[in-house]
């Protein structure tokens, strides 16, 4: 029953965190909380700008053409075809070589040409205000082609909310010779403001305006007047000449309309001053064949004159008059779109975050459940891709995807925490049963029972004298005297960075080297060994007596190979180590009580101590069940005489003569020592050197082989 509570606490943890998080994103779009409404509304701008550019796009109307001028002065402006005739006679080109802005008759000429070869409409994004000396020129075809050829004006900054009125560029009078408060409505003229959303970005045309708006400031006026006038745009009146006119919206809402493609692509420009080469006009346009039934705009392409726009198909600007054209090609194919409303944009945050609480309530993984939020995320982008480019719908994708991600990250990193503590706590429990290292390895590999190999250094303790000392003490004064020493060894072992096999009754063993490499290891066993006889001297002084007398110990050190790993059954395991090094440390440390000596390390351990200090190798011997010999040393320690050097000195001498086989000159100054320090291993080597002598080996290498264990 409790676990089933516990699962349901964090259940509802999780379900309100992602509560909270939506709250917190519902009220950052809605009234900017934290600050993060800018950022949420980049996001949504973001995923918007990938359904334009990944979406459908609206096919190109081949009857479309850009006609523009990428820079201001064409002074190498006469072209010469292959066959080297120059257009040295053309009269266009020759205008084209001043600096602009161009002469009015140039203009004319290019509408003549353009119209004598069957174009429907002119439309120029250019606005004619200086007053030129051929102005007339241009008036006069305006005039000819009436309803058919049309010039432009531009709102300043389309103050449509206040201001001291509205600020405007127009056609010079003598171009469209009508007065100001008709000039507007005249269908010789269109505007070409395009007028960006709030993040600069242009989304939506406005194709006409009335009257009535016109008198507030451009503001959309809340009911109709049927006796208005409209101002059109140069996209309505490309519609209108190419006798499209239905196909203009009726309100003067702005429309969303969809792209053709990226900037340059979806309508290239034609060269203005081609269009007067002879060469290009005869093999390029068929002898002006190419714009019959056409609509042309005539634009510049130049960054000079600041006609550039961002569009959300990309980075790069896109040219004035091909935004133009994409919003005629868009009306003629019907290619507008729909915002999601805004109580459906609201309802998808609600939506994500409740459908991540279901997820957090059902779905007890965290990595499973973050899947899924991800395939949600996936999912829904593929879904309001297909919506965009079918349906023409753009839903909000980024804020719900956002809310999806931030549940998904934040339920899951709470699960993280909670795991990471839970696995904390479980491993402070087992490190009271194993080193940390241990612990680390177990709790890395659970259940494993694949045996790996390591060169380890072991030491090994063994409390002496045990059973007189449990008869002395009792069992629960035996039982404080065994935790005072473990405690004491534990603290000198785990003080170096080493790992705990076992307390086994009075027996402690630990080792380096696995399940990690210790490159120090020995170096680390050997101080720790220090340390440890420290402390016990500290317990053995705080002792009565009769437990001094009986508290004895040894302290082995022992390099090898070992195996190590979780031994055991499936239901039971145990990590430990198994090797004939674990063996051949036990003997070792058997040994110190047979030389009387606290320490011995042995050679393999030996070479590997780095400033061993003084030191003396005591016994070449063959234990007992073994037939490859076994070098102790023993090193200085807190248990060592304190003239130790003296002894070592005459120590090696002695011991010199006994693996020499002089036994009889070795066995006084074993005799000598054993007097002077009341050394232990020196009483042995006594003993050894009689029997020896009196019954020397026949092959006599210095290795004495153990009878007993």
């Amino acid at each position: 029953m409790f676990g089933a509570t516990k699962s349901q606490s964090r259940q509802w943890v999780l379900v309100g965190i992602c509560v909270a998080l939506t709250a917190v994103v519902w009220l950052a779009n809605e009234v900017n909380f934290l600050g993060l409404k800018k950022p949420l509304r980049d996001a949504e701008t973001y995923a918007q700008e990938a359904l334009y550019q990944n979406g459908r796009k609206a096919p190109a109307n081949t009857n479309l053409v850009l006609v523009g001028f990428e820079r201001l002065s064409y002074t190498d402006g006469f072209s010469t075809g292959p066959d080297g005739e120059v257009d040295s006679k053309s009269r266009a080109l020759e205008l084209l070589r001043e600096d602009y802005p161009w002469s009015r008759e140039m203009w004319a000429l290019l509408v003549e040409r353009l119209m004598q070869a069957g174009a429907k409409g002119i439309v120029f994004d250019i606005v004619f205000k200086k007053q030129m000396e051929n102005d007339h020129r241009l008036a006069d075809v305006l005039k000819k082609y009436s309803g058919k050829v049309a010039v432009s004006f531009i709102y300043g900054d389309a103050e449509q909310d206040g201001g001291d009125g509205l600020v405007w560029e127009a056609p010079n009078p003598v171009l469209v010779p009508v007065p100001v408060e008709d000039m507007f409505f005249d269908p010789r003229v269109a505007y070409a403001t395009i007028w960006p959303g709030d993040d600069k970005v242009v989304r939506e045309a406005r194709f006409r305006i009335s009257e009535t708006s016109f008198q507030l400031k451009l503001a959309v006026p809340q009911r109709d007047h049927p006796e208005d006038r409209f101002q059109y745009s140069i996209a309505a009146r490309a519609l209108q000449v190419m006798g499209r006119a239905d196909a203009i919206p009726e309100k003067e809402f702005g429309r969303l309309f969809r792209y053709t493609d990226l900037p340059h692509r979806g309508f290239p420009y034609h060269k203005l001053n081609e269009i007067f080469s002879e060469h290009y006009w005869r093999t390029r346009y068929q002898g002006g064949a190419f714009f019959k039934d056409k609509f042309v705009l005539v634009g510049p392409i130049v960054e000079l004159l600041k006609d550039y726009h961002q569009t959300p198909m990309a980075k790069e600007l896109m040219p004035g008059p091909e935004v133009h054209l994409n919003i005629v090609n868009a009306a003629l194919n019907g290619e507008y779109l729909r915002p999601m409303t805004n109580l459906a944009a609201r309802g998808s945050i609600i939506a994500a975050g409740l459908i991540s609480a279901l997820l957090c309530w059902f779905m007890r993984n965290a990595w499973v459940r973050f899947l899924i939020q991800l395939g949600l995320c996936a999912g829904y982008a593929v879904l309001a891709l297909y919506l965009f480019s079918g349906q023409g719908l753009i839903v909000s994708l980024g804020i719900p995807v956002i809310v999806l991600l931030i549940c998904g990250v934040g339920t899951v990193m709470y699960d993280f925490i909670m795991e990471r503590k839970a696995r904390e706590e479980l491993r402070k429990t087992m490190d009271l049963y194993f080193s940390p290292k241990v612990s680390a390895y177990v709790l890395a590999n659970p259940g494993s029972m694949e045996a790996r190999s390591a060169e380890v250094t072991l030491l090994l303790t063994d409390l002496r004298n045990s059973t007189p000392l449990a008869e002395k003490l009792g069992p629960g004064g035996m039982f404080k005297l065994l935790n005072q020493v473990f405690e004491v060894e534990t603290n000198a072992v785990m003080a170096e960075d080493g790992a705990l096999e076992h307390f086994l009754g009075d027996q402690f063993l630990t080792y380096w080297g696995a399940p990690i490499p210790q490159p120090e290891g020995t170096n680390q066993a050997l101080r720790a060994a220090m340390e440890l006889i420290k402390g016990m001297e500290t317990v053995k002084a705080s002792q009565n007596p009769e437990v001094k007398a009986l508290f004895g110990y040894g302290v082995a050190l022992h390099t090898g190979s070992v195996l190590f790993g979780n031994k055991g059954s499936a239901k039971r395991l145990d990590f430990g180590l198994v090797g004939d090094t674990v063996n051949e440390a036990a003997r070792i440390e058997a040994l110190t009580k047979y030389y009387g000596v606290t320490l011995l390390i042995s050679r393999e351990a030996f070479v590997q101590v780095k400033e061993p200090g003084l030191h003396r190798l005591l016994d070449r011997v063959i234990v007992k069940g073994k037939s490859t010999p076994v070098e102790l040393l023993e090193i200085q320690n807190p248990r060592t005489v304190a003239n130790y050097a003296e002894l070592v000195k005459d120590w090696d001498t002695a011991l010199a003569h006994y693996t020499a086989g002089r036994f009889t000159e070795a066995r006084p100054l074993f005799a000598k020592l054993a007097e002077q320090f009341n050394d232990g291993p020196s009483k042995l080597m006594i003993h050894r050197c009689d029997e020896l002598a009196a019954h020397p080996p026949a092959d006599w290498k210095g290795v004495w082989k153990m009878e007993n264990k």
